[in-house]
């Protein structure tokens, strides 16, 4: 469930990005976080999970050969971080963070970047920075992980990670040639619930700790449309989202 509910966030994402710019480079804007979807779920599956995941060399990467095409994932013991859910369960799961990761970028590089170099990006982004990062912080061989760096839902390795290639994606590409001054954003409401997911099914449990958890975040939320609404135009008998 809490993957399923995770991976609502990619086209969630999308429709986001999307209402921030101009009408003709919506669908693009659109595809290029839905192409994810689809470029890196295959790649996880081939060797990506296995250099997050797999034997570790030195504490840096993943043996690729490991868990490459999948192999032995859906008969081997569970995780060792994740004793309470099959080895195959967390693969998944795991896999929804990859997915959104390189997506995350395409709002600093949207309308400013072709689609083939994005897809391009995307694969060497995953191959080279994400599945990286992903084994030194979540695998107990991981040398951040051994220094007690503790990434619970994605902050070092899904938001540090894009929110660096943005920064660095953003100067090299060109200024856009125009900007768009009328945004809609609605849906940023439906993109926070998914955190409620993300926190509670990265504990690869369920606990009393980790239904307290979601409830935290989960009440959080409710402020999100009365802050939205706040920041809106308000016409005479209705507001406009």
């Amino acid at each position: 469930m809490a993957s399923s509910l995770v991976f609502l966030m990619t086209p969630g994402l999308s429709f986001f990005y999307g209402g921030m710019v101009n009408r003709k480079n919506v669908i693009s804007t659109l595809m290029q976080s839905f192409i994810a979807a689809g470029v890196i779920s295959v790649l996880w599956v081939v060797v990506g999970f296995s250099l997050a995941f797999g034997d570790s060399i030195g504490g840096f990467i993943g043996n690729p050969g490991t868990f490459l095409f999948f192999k032995g994932v859906p008969s081997s013991g569970p995780w060792p971080l994740a004793p309470t859910i099959p080895l195959l369960l967390f693969a998944l799961f795991q896999m929804k963070f990859a997915i959104i990761t390189p997506a995350l970028v395409v709002g600093a590089v949207a309308e400013r970047i072709r689609f083939t170099s994005y897809v391009l990006f995307m694969v060497l982004f995953s191959l080279l920075v994400y599945a990286p990062i992903a084994h030194w912080t979540w695998h107990p061989e991981g040398f951040l992980f051994k220094l007690g760096v503790l990434d619970f839902a994605g902050g070092t390795v899904v938001h540090i990670s894009a929110g660096c290639a943005a920064l660095v994606g953003a100067p090299v590409l060109k200024r856009r040639k125009d900007h768009v001054e009328k945004k809609n954003c609605s849906l940023r409401i439906f993109l926070s619930y998914c955190w409620v997911p993300v926190c509670s099914g990265s504990a690869g449990s369920v606990s009393t700790q980790v239904l307290l958890w979601a409830l935290t975040v989960w009440l959080l939320l409710p402020s999100l449309p009365l802050i939205l609404l706040l920041q809106l135009p308000v016409s005479p008998g209705y507001s406009s989202m």
